[in-house]
């Protein structure tokens, strides 16, 4: 699923989990793109900072129907300055929140007309990854992706 997405958007794409005050990078799939954030497998990074660290936050506790509709999360020049992100959430049934799925890359690439490209990727890849975990977006939320 990353590769795909990595593909359809153009942009980086991450899982992150929490661990304690952490986020850790699970997976990632980097772009093909010669200019591009670098982040690894296994790379600890701040929570509270980058759209990643939002999601792992913000939707600990499932989240409301309001903070579904503000997805994805965006972070521009949060954690590294010259670097965009966009994440969603993905739930398990057992677990709840399970982790961040983010797209990233360099800001010059994160202008509002890319991240409307971006937004229901990410959105519609966020649902079908929770889906198949047996979790789930709101309704709301799937039918905006």
């Amino acid at each position: 699923m990353l590769r795909q997405l990595m593909r359809e958007s153009g942009e980086s794409a991450s899982f992150f989990r929490r661990e304690g005050a952490w986020r850790i990078c699970a997976f990632r799939e980097d772009s093909t793109q010669a200019i591009r954030d670098h982040v690894h497998e296994g790379d600890r990074l701040p929570l509270d900072r980058g759209a990643a660290g939002h999601v792992l936050t913000r939707f600990a506790g499932q989240g409301s129907a309001a903070d579904f509709t503000a997805l994805p999360l965006l972070s521009f020049g949060e954690r590294e300055s010259e670097t965009g992100a966009a994440a969603v959430p993905v739930f398990s049934q057992r677990d709840g929140l399970v982790g961040a799925l983010t797209l990233s890359g360099p800001l010059t690439r994160f202008t509002g007309e890319r991240v409307a490209v971006m937004a229901p990727l990410l959105l519609a890849a966020g649902s079908r990854l929770s889906e198949t975990l047996g979790g789930h977006y709101p309704d709301s939320a799937s039918q905006s992706a």
